[in-house]
């Protein structure tokens, strides 16, 4: 098993929903368009198109995984390639989970699959095609 930040529910699933709920909105409403990912959430609460409760979940969730990759960049030594995975057993994963500040692989690994369930529902909620 593997540890990711992309793939479904991942970060840049994020992205694809604001990014879809902008141009699905954006005409009438300018005030959506902004290339500031947690910008865009807020706006989209504050105009009613997400719940302030999800845009805020979506917003905890796409800090995480941004920062849950970051420091897996650091730790690889490269901003590119295979830094976007390290697999459960790794012995890094926990110096990652304290680096995160939490306190061990299964807390990192549970917060993560946590974010990217929040994730997966709110994309299926918004953009899931109809029967």
């Amino acid at each position: 098993m593997r540890v990711y930040t992309r793939g479904r529910g991942g970060r840049p699933v994020i992205g694809l929903l604001v990014a879809a709920l902008q141009l699905v909105h954006g005409a009438a409403r300018p005030e959506l368009r902004s290339h500031e990912l947690p910008l865009a959430l807020a706006r989209l609460a504050l105009l009613g198109l997400l719940d302030v409760e999800e845009a805020s979940e979506l917003d905890r969730a796409y800090r995480f995984q941004r920062l849950l990759l970051n420091r897996l960049r650091m730790t690889r030594g490269s901003a590119w390639g295979e830094t976007d995975r390290l697999t459960v057993n790794s012995p890094r994963l926990t110096a990652l989970a304290r680096r995160m500040g939490l306190p061990d692989a299964d807390a990192l690994v549970s917060t993560l699959a946590r974010h990217r369930a929040t994730v997966r529902a709110a994309f299926d909620r918004h953009l899931a095609e109809s029967p």
